[in-house]
């Protein structure tokens, strides 16, 4: 995620596969950052139209009754969803992760 060119492969990968072909087709995505999970979905409206839920397992969130709550961003755009991985990752990783 914070290579640029393995970055945007993956939002390649996930918006229409290897050549184009699951454009119209549901896709999603997990990610296992140090302390939690976060999947990404990609949510069909119709035949070209779409966006992504980024589905946060475990941020730091309080719900109502004292526990952590899962949160739910909708991307309107693979942009988005860059912005929402980047945002993570630099909250999680070292500078140092960046060339592992």
């Amino acid at each position: 995620i914070l290579n640029e060119k393995h970055l945007n492969r993956f939002l390649r990968l996930l918006d229409g596969g290897q050549n184009g072909e699951l454009h119209s087709v549901k896709t999603g995505a997990v990610f296992f950052f140090r302390n939690h999970t976060m999947s990404i979905c990609k949510v069909l409206h119709g035949p070209e139209e779409f966006c992504f839920d980024v589905i946060d397992s475990s941020p730091c969130s309080i719900g109502q009754n004292g526990k952590p709550m899962a949160v739910r961003t909708r991307c309107r755009g693979l942009e988005s969803v860059a912005a929402m991985l980047r945002w993570h990752a630099f909250g999680t990783f070292l500078p140092s992760d960046s060339d592992k």
